[in-house]
């Protein structure tokens, strides 16, 4: 899991984010449970101005971990 969201960070910093975004939803159908899958993308939309889809990651996110700060967190910003 830690290696798939490496691989992930390193696609959006070479501007590969639909090959990021490939990745941030294999981790999410792996494990719904792993929080940092769905922080990951939000943030990737979050700079490509998708600011809706941000919210709906997000929000499933929450939906397998209710208590994430770091969701709460980013939901508040957006």
């Amino acid at each position: 899991y830690p290696a798939g969201l490496k691989l992930a960070k390193y696609l959006h910093s070479q501007h590969q984010t639909a090959e990021a975004l490939a990745v941030t939803a294999m981790l999410q159908r792996n494990n719904p449970a792993f929080p940092d899958a769905y922080l990951l993308e939000a943030l990737i939309r979050i700079q490509n101005g998708e600011g809706r889809k941000a919210e709906e990651t997000i929000n499933r996110g929450l939906m397998y971990n209710p208590d994430n700060q770091g969701l709460k967190k980013l939901q508040k910003k957006i």
